[in-house]
């Protein structure tokens, strides 16, 4: 493959992450459900979770048949599945139960599309490590720029019309699946075992390789889960009734959420200096310490303490997936690839909707001491497994040797 089509196959890779990450109805879309359906915040979260919930059921097998039929075509199989169940419907449906229901087939769509473009950028850059540092940087560089830019946007969108940031947002997604099947991919071996039967076989191989092979990438993993997408999320998602209670508009949401996104994509951009020994440990360490302290901020109930702090937070979780992904890739078999991205993010997935929905019954029947607590407890049960956990093990297997001598 010549180094013009290699060029080209990353700008579009690039300019997919950019698209599909255009969310102009992330900043209000617990806006958008509690006072234009009149939903109470626990309801309109409970969408959002069960959509990570059936993602997080079959993402493992998503994975596996990416690795199987192809990235690209899972891809924009996943994308428009995601469209035309939850996508669009959502724009004109108003019963809960209905979209409720819409919701769950939505997280099918994301299961097959989630992992598979990084898994096909990662095959063709196989053997340069060094550049795909750079294209993995440089991807969740665009990932938070497109959060920015959309959701600035949408939140005056929102002002406009109110279903008028979903209608942009799926207009982003077309183009998102578009710009994907231009991409380069790497032939798929031809097998002679049916597609989904296939699947399954690579979808458990990866899961037998983390755990037998790789299981520092597993304690990582739910380390990082822990701090970043479980207390993280927590606060993430809170921020929006929290700042909202504090008479923060619309349009005010909007931008905080975008300038939320770019201190985001400065945490991305230094993931491709991460290098050394310990270098994954000391970043969920440091992520695990600054979220911590934003659960303290928010405690204190107010928002000139609380806003800087997210700000700091969000360049912490801003490097987690990045690196995440990092270490699952430079440690994972190409055929396997994506099988292995879906069984971490399967993981992350989980904690992420722990953290929406704890942040949900806070947000209805708690306080902003109870959320910024809790953060701080999860912070705190992350770094035991990543310090803790190992030691413990290792005094464990020290007076089996003995008892055995």
């Amino acid at each position: 493959m010549n180094e013009a089509a290699i060029r080209r196959s990353i700008r579009l890779f690039y300019g997919a992450q950019f698209a599909e990450n255009a969310s102009f109805s992330l900043g209000i879309y617990l806006l958008y459900f509690t006072e234009y359906d009149h939903f109470s915040f626990t309801q309109a979260l409970l969408l959002y979770i069960a959509s990570q919930a059936t993602s997080i059921l079959f993402d493992l097998f998503g994975g596996g048949l990416a690795d199987a039929l192809g990235r690209k075509r899972a891809y924009a199989t996943g994308m428009a599945i995601y469209l035309a169940s939850f996508g669009v419907p959502v724009m004109f449906v108003r019963s809960y139960p209905l979209i409720l229901a819409l919701a769950l087939i939505g997280g099918v769509g994301h299961a097959l599309h989630s992992n598979s473009l990084t898994a096909a950028t990662a095959d063709m850059l196989d053997g340069d490590a060094p550049r795909f540092r750079r294209v993995n940087a440089h991807t969740q560089m665009m990932v938070f720029l497109g959060r920015a830019l959309a959701s600035t946007a949408g939140g005056f969108l929102y002002m406009v019309a109110r279903p008028l940031p979903f209608a942009a947002e799926a207009a982003a997604l077309t183009l998102a699946a578009l710009q994907a099947l231009g991409m380069y991919e790497a032939p798929i071996p031809a097998s002679a075992v049916r597609a989904h039967t296939q699947a399954r076989r690579l979808a458990l191989e990866a899961l037998v390789h983390l755990r037998t092979k790789a299981p520092q990438v597993l304690r990582v993993t739910v380390a990082a889960t822990l701090s970043s997408f479980l207390a993280g999320d927590l606060l993430f998602s809170y921020y929006q009734p929290f700042f909202r209670h504090h008479h923060f508009s619309a349009t005010n949401l909007g931008v905080l959420f975008a300038v939320i996104s770019l201190f985001s994509a400065t945490g991305s951009w230094t993931i491709k200096y991460a290098q050394g020994r310990g270098w994954r440990q000391g970043i969920i360490a440091m992520v695990a310490g600054i979220v911590a302290v934003t659960g303290l901020c928010f405690a204190t109930n107010r928002p000139a303490i609380a806003l800087p702090a997210t700000f700091l937070a969000a360049i912490g979780a801003g490097c987690m997936w990045p690196a995440l992904r990092l270490i699952v890739t430079e440690q994972s078999p190409a055929r396997i690839r994506t099988s292995a991205l879906s069984a971490v993010t399967t993981i992350t997935g989980t904690g992420i909707m722990v953290g929406f929905l704890l942040s949900g019954l806070l947000a209805d029947h708690g306080t902003p001491a109870q959320v910024g607590f809790t953060a701080v407890a999860f912070c705190m049960l992350s770094l035991a497994v990543l310090y803790a956990g190992p030691r413990l093990r290792a005094k464990k297997r020290a007076r089996v040797a003995a008892t055995a001598v």
